[in-house]
């Protein structure tokens, strides 16, 4: 007596599909969000070290910051907040600006040290996920030759 096996790969087949979906799915979703968190960290390093290299005043690295955070956010996730804390040699704050709205009007001077904060939200078809970067610079180098 001969078995029919005709179906055989097709249920297989039906019972492997969910779990590559969910994989792929898995896949692309981490991307994005390592694609988020890479930015982010750019941003917060590159209005740090132009604060800090340059000493510009807050006006003009939000101005650069404010670009990036349009494309970011139009493209990855919500930007929820972003602060720079200006500080001196003593780590005493000497300015604090938050972006979007901000009226502090402050530039780092020589020996003082910068630091920016990004936290934005992404979106993903698991849920929300809050991500965050930071990063510290000296104001050192720009007076030096």
């Amino acid at each position: 007596m001969r078995v029919r096996e005709e179906g055989q790969g097709l249920v297989e087949f039906a019972l492997v599909l969910p779990v590559l979906v969910l994989l792929l799915l898995v896949c692309i979703e981490g991307s994005r969000l390592l694609l988020a968190k890479m930015a982010a960290d750019r941003i917060a390093r590159e209005s740090a070290e132009m604060a800090g290299s340059v000493g510009a005043p807050t006006s003009e690295v939000w101005a650069y910051v404010d670009a990036q955070m349009v494309d970011l956010g139009s493209t990855l996730g919500d930007v929820r907040h972003m602060r720079m804390v200006i500080r001196n040699r003593s780590q005493v704050e000497r300015c604090r600006a938050v972006y979007p709205a901000t009226a502090a009007i402050c530039s780092a001077d020589y020996g003082d040290w910068v630091q920016v904060l990004i936290e934005m939200r992404v979106s993903t078809w698991f849920g929300d996920v809050d991500i965050r970067a930071s990063h510290l610079a000296s104001v050192w180098r720009a007076f030096t030759p």
